[in-house]
């Protein structure tokens, strides 16, 4: 015992501890019973808290008033007698020491030393005894460590990574366990409270519950508590005791704790996955190759009411995994998947989107609290803009609450959260990156122009900028949309994105210069607008309409009718007019789409403001278009447009002309063609017409006067039957 010791801990008398506190190296007891299996387990949380902190000393005999009380000798044990009474819960091996300080009356201070770990942190080594609301004090795998005064068990990777700093962290599982016994082997939250999403935990009940679907998968982006939530709709259905065995396994290969970190996921392939869900069965023993692991598995299993949890299945590969978890699990055994990507196990599919406001907001008071961090008024401003940034991502408000704590300021939270440094870039590529990397070349050319295009970015202005055609995009658009990177509307025709999605796919566009290349020389050539008036994106909506509807005439005139029908396309989502209906109506027909072709002209025909703005040559472009195609039933539709074309001064074809004589003749309409040929003013064209007439009236039953006209042209008055 060092002399300074007693001084150092006890006033003058002895009567009264010198530091009426308890700290973050020592902690007061005024006794230290270890004949209870609960008296002992929570002793063996003090001495692991302890050791995987700083290290520190637990003085017996002082009460909670700061009296120094002191114990009776015979209550004091030895090393070797503490170490045993908490052996299974701190595992082998443990390094203490203790001594103990003289007071009147044969009475003592217990002092128990805890060294800091030299090694590693080390966890709970076996499952504390049950508790209240059947709950162990603590299970197998649990880590603790000392804040000030508090014991606190590692409720996240972010804690674990606090405790673990300069060792590795590799060898650890991804996740303990809850609950870990015969038949139930359940996930540990990392959470001690678990905040909101009350609806969506009903939907997956409801799934698991109520449908036919063998599996059930929780989609979506990293951070947005696809594992939390699936753990807390597990330890619910066990305490409802609704499933007579359930399975929980992780392939979690790598977590966020405050950056990302490796870990080691509990299978890799089906073998492995098969010999972690039989360890819950004691019917299932021994080592087997994997069909015999398979058949005694299935076989156990079968009409047992079950269920399976499959955390991150984005990370496996194996085609055997997927194909035993959506064909060969056998019923009535339903499994819940977690994963970032579409799998394709045939599952009923739960999106997990980001939270609401209001859970957001609780979810950051919690985890706030529970940090330690106590807010002030100066506060709100950060408190609301952490919450805007973070978008309702869980992962993104445990960081910033984390942040916060550390930093003691919620303004240094705001900031990193809202700032594009390394730590901004690491947690947007620990949510998203997994899902970017699964889409193909083209659809991830797609995804990065969501922060370019913006409002834009839909499919008429990406066939433009990937030069693809329009179903081309909507499928690409498609498969952004199963990545989970996007969430449509069907009901609105929309989509929307996560904030923190956008952050990240900006990088990813800034990142790709060749990209960026490309789409704005397409943009260049497609809209060839003048480079002093600024990109066409930004000009008034009325403004690009016009100059698209003029672009798409000019490449028809060229004959490029593929970028004429998109750029057509385009100018429609920003202006809504007939010409613009009639021109797509005329590029599908000469794109040999002739039924949409006619469809589109046609409406347009019949819209009153399509009268007095479309050309007289596009009518009589829908009168030929009708009497090459139409059929008979549509030759009075034809003539009617070709009276309306020449009444706007357009001058109808030869064959244009041949084709009216014929159908007048065929319909032994006289009086059309007797007002007609009067408004030909091209003689070349009359002429013909008239030669034409000829030859399919030489029976003589056809009489027509004509009169001299200007510079001795021939004008017909009139034509009529014998």
């Amino acid at each position: 015992m060092d002399a300074d010791m007693p001084l150092a801990l006890l006033d003058a008398t002895k009567t009264k501890a010198r530091h009426r506190s308890e700290g973050r190296y020592w902690d007061y007891k005024e006794r230290l019973p270890l004949d209870t299996k609960f008296s002992a387990a929570e002793f063996a949380k003090d001495v692991l808290a302890f050791h995987n902190t700083e290290g520190g000393v637990i003085i017996v005999g002082i009460s909670n008033q700061y009296v120094v009380r002191g114990i009776s000798s015979s209550n004091v044990l030895d090393s070797k007698e503490t170490l045993d009474k908490i052996r299974r819960y701190v595992g082998g091996y443990f390094d203490i020491f203790q001594d103990s300080i003289e007071l009147p009356k044969n009475r003592r201070l217990w002092l128990i030393f805890i060294p800091k770990y030299s090694d590693g942190p080390r966890s709970a080594a076996e499952s504390g005894p049950v508790g209240r609301k059947a709950k162990p004090v603590f299970v197998k795998g649990d880590y603790f460590y000392r804040q000030g005064d508090e014991v606190k068990r590692c409720q996240n990777e972010a804690d674990i990574e606090r405790i673990f700093l300069g060792f590795s962290t590799e060898h650890l599982n991804a996740y303990n366990y809850q609950i870990d016994e015969r038949y139930y082997r359940l996930l540990n939250p990392g959470c001690d409270k678990f905040v909101g999403r009350k609806e969506k935990i009903g939907e997956i009940k409801d799934a698991l519950l109520g449908s036919r679907h063998p599996v059930i998968a929780l989609d979506g982006p990293g951070g947005v508590g696809k594992t939390e939530l699936a753990i807390q709709v597990v330890r619910e259905l066990y305490d409802d005791k609704t499933y007579m065995f359930i399975a929980s396994v992780s392939a979690k290969s790598k977590v966020w704790a405050g950056g990302i970190r490796a870990k080691k996921p509990q299978f890799a392939g089906l073998h492995e996955l098969l010999s972690e869900i039989a360890q819950i069965f004691p019917e299932v023993s021994g080592p087997q190759d994997l069909d015999s692991a398979k058949k005694a598995l299935v076989t156990v299993m079968r009409d047992t009411p079950g269920l399976i949890l499959i955390d991150n299945l984005e990370g496996i590969d194996d085609p055997n995994v997927l194909r035993f978890i959506s064909r060969e699990t056998p019923d009535p055994v339903k499994v819940l998947i977690t994963s970032r990507t579409n799998k394709n196990t045939g599952s009923l599919t739960i999106p997990v989107t980001e939270m609401t406001a209001e859970e957001a907001h609780s979810l950051l008071t919690t985890e706030l609290e529970r940090l330690g961090y106590f807010l002030s008024e100066k506060d709100g401003v950060h408190f609301d803009a952490i919450l805007s940034v973070a978008s309702g991502v869980p992962l993104a408000i445990k960081w910033a609450a984390q942040i916060a704590a550390e930093r003691r300021s919620l303004r240094a939270a705001s900031s990193i959260l809202r700032g594009a440094g390394s730590g901004k870039e690491e947690l947007l590529s620990f949510c998203f990156a997994t899902m970017h990397e699964s889409l193909s070349a083209t659809a991830k050319d797609a995804a990065r122009l969501i922060p370019y295009l913006s409002s834009e970015w839909k499919p008429t202005t990406l066939s433009v900028a990937l030069d693809l055609s329009l179903e081309a995009v909507k499928s690409v658009v498609h498969e952004i949309s199963d990545s989970g990177i996007i969430y449509t509307d069907n009901d609105r025709g929309g989509y929307t994105v996560l904030p923190l999605t956008r952050d990240f796919l900006f990088g990813k566009w800034n990142e790709n210069s060749a990209s960026r290349q490309k789409v704005n020389e397409r943009f260049d050539e497609a809209f060839a607008s003048d480079p002093g008036e600024g990109f066409l994106l930004d000009w008034p909506e009325q403004r690009r309409g016009e100059h698209l509807l003029e672009r798409a005439h000019d490449k028809v005139r060229a004959g490029d009718h593929e970028t004429a029908l998109k750029l057509t396309r385009l100018a429609q989502t920003w202006l809504a007019d007939p010409r613009l209906r009639f021109l797509e109506g005329r590029i599908l027909f000469e794109m040999n789409k002739r039924d949409a072709g006619l469809v589109h002209m046609r409406q347009a025909m019949g819209d009153d403001i399509a009268n007095s703005t479309l050309k007289g040559d596009e009518v009589l472009f829908f009168a030929d278009a009708l009497f090459s195609y139409g059929g008979r039933t549509t030759e009075k539709e034809a003539l009617d447009a070709v009276s309306a074309g020449i009444q706007k001064s357009a001058l109808p074809s030869e064959s244009l002309v041949a084709r009216v004589v014929e159908c007048c003749i065929q319909r032994r309409d006289y009086k059309f063609l007797g007002t007609l040929l009067p408004k030909l003013n091209d003689d070349r064209v009359l002429l013909k017409a008239l030669d034409h007439m000829r030859g399919l009236l030489d029976d003589g039953t056809f009489l027509f006067t004509c009169a001299p006209g200007e510079a001795g042209a021939f004008q017909p008055v009139e034509v009529r039957p014998r």
